[in-house]
């Protein structure tokens, strides 16, 4: 299965732990370097630069890239965490519209029940006769 990730290569572990042990070393020379043993120590000093200075070189390059590929994933989380705040706020406006849709329902329910109550307390024959005048003038039109 194939997920797409970029791994930090285990080589770049291994040449930044290499890389400290030289600079540790680098920097015991340098210290110890004085007036009586300033040429065997410089000459010491400058061949350790030089084989350190293209490993980091290296190092720095593929840091560069690794930061790189870090960054446009912050980029990408953050345009994710935009539209999934979007998406929020959508919802909640949608929330809010069935909640007023569920709020009207509720009164004209309400509405339709009184009008029942006032129908039932109508007398039946005068019901009918209103009927009957409805559909008269029904039957006008």
């Amino acid at each position: 299965m194939d997920t797409k990730r970029k791994h930090i290569p285990t080589w770049l572990y291994k040449l930044g732990g290499r890389l400290d042990k030289q600079y540790e070393e680098i920097v015991s020379v340098l210290s110890d370097i004085n007036a009586f043993n300033a040429g065997k120590k410089k000459d010491k000093a400058l061949e350790l630069l030089s084989a350190w200075l293209p490993d980091v070189e290296k190092f720095s390059k593929e840091i560069g890239k690794q930061q790189a590929y870090i960054d446009s994933l912050k980029e990408r989380i953050g345009q994710e965490s935009d539209y999934a705040g979007r998406m929020r706020d959508e919802k909640y406006e949608q929330e809010l519209k069935v909640q007023k849709a569920n709020q009207r329902i509720f009164e004209l329910q309400k509405t339709n029940q009184q009008m029942e109550r006032l129908l039932k307390r109508i007398p039946p024959e005068v019901l009918e006769e209103l009927q009957k005048s409805n559909r008269n003038r029904a039957k006008e039109r």
